[in-house]
């Protein structure tokens, strides 16, 4: 888990980079109109495109319990 803080513009709750998926969540407004928070998680890209709800699942909840 990677607590990133950025444009408004630039958040996005799914989107791909390279050879990887990167799930964005736990969006927070910082309250100045222009940037904000989040976390995301990253998964290698596999044989398939994107991870499944289960694998997003698991692993949002694996963030959040450690």
């Amino acid at each position: 888990m990677n607590k990133v803080f950025g444009k408004l513009t630039l958040y996005s709750p799914v989107r791909k980079y390279g050879k990887r998926t990167i799930i964005s969540y736990g969006f927070e407004d910082v309250g100045d109109g222009v940037n904000a928070t989040w976390y995301e998680i990253y998964f290698s890209q596999k044989v398939k495109t994107y991870p499944t709800i289960d694998e997003i699942k698991e692993s949002i909840l694996t963030d959040i319990n450690s």
